[in-house]
């Protein structure tokens, strides 16, 4: 009797159970993905909406700024150029994310096809990451404006 090519019912269960594992690693992956690319376009349209609204929110201020500047206002000198400092870096850094972000969103699509859906899954991080840099440039311009109202 040849034992060397015959294969014992252990060998063969595990060798099932092995490709039932493979399938179910694959299946989750799947559902995985499947699960982090809905929501992708809530999420990018959150943070076009979160960009957009800045972005029209710094423009009144600046103009602002600027013309207390011409004006030589006094009131103005103390924080008035640390103030418009930081709202011009805060622009800059707009800018910046907002043509980082219009490949997320071309031609005003407000629905993203799936292979932006899985750029973005890459992407979300560095954009939530770009979106915190904004909150805090945020945070330093409303403290510094608070310091001159208050003066």
């Amino acid at each position: 009797m040849d034992q060397c090519c015959a294969d014992s019912p252990l060998s063969m269960t595990g060798s099932i159970v092995g490709i039932l594992t493979f399938a179910l690693a694959l299946l989750a992956y799947y559902f995985a993905f499947v699960a982090t690319t809905k929501g992708a376009p809530a999420e990018i349209e959150t943070f076009a909406r979160d960009l957009s609204m800045t972005q029209s929110q710094i423009v009144p201020i600046i103009e602002y700024f600027e013309k207390q500047r011409q004006q030589a206002n006094t009131a103005y000198q103390g924080h008035g150029d640390s103030i418009l400092a930081a709202l011009w870096s805060l622009v800059s850094t707009l800018q910046r994310v907002t043509t980082e972000f219009s490949r997320h969103r071309p031609d005003g699509q407000s629905s993203p096809g799936m292979w932006r859906r899985l750029r973005w899954v890459f992407d979300r991080d560095d954009m939530v990451e770009s979106m915190a840099r904004i909150s805090n440039q945020k945070a330093t311009i409303t403290a510094t404006q608070l310091s001159f109202l208050l003066e």
